[in-house]
């Protein structure tokens, strides 16, 4: 699995697909995302260092685009298969911020939620 890096200074509207679920908590430095989607089969994960995400699945319905509220470190991060699920464990850019409010910018979605 091979990451992609995308173009910087990107920022798109986040686009999650209805049976695509997103949990997330975070901890001093890192940010850990679980997307859960039932036969996911990953074809390519890309993300830039302002917190642009795009996931690309075999499935159309699978696929989607996050804007993350705050940058991360690519080089710190990664993400890995896990069952039915896909696990990114993410380096905050700004070490000492605090905790995220939310995760992602723009308008809440019913299907991003907090994993306390």
């Amino acid at each position: 699995m091979a990451l992609a890096a995308a173009p910087e200074a990107r920022l798109v509207k986040t686009s999650v697909p209805p049976g695509v679920r997103i949990k997330w908590y975070q901890r001093k430095e890192t940010i850990f995302i679980d997307i859960e989607a039932p036969d996911i089969q990953v074809e390519e994960v890309a993300w830039d260092d302002s917190g642009w995400i795009q996931l690309k699945a075999k499935d159309p319905k699978h696929c989607l685009t996050m804007q993350l509220l705050h940058r991360i470190h690519t080089f710190d991060s990664r993400w890995w298969l896990s069952g039915r699920s896909v696990k990114l464990e993410l380096a905050k850019a700004e070490y000492g911020l605090g905790h995220w409010d939310k995760l992602i910018a723009g308008e809440k979605l019913p299907n991003v939620l907090i994993d306390w």
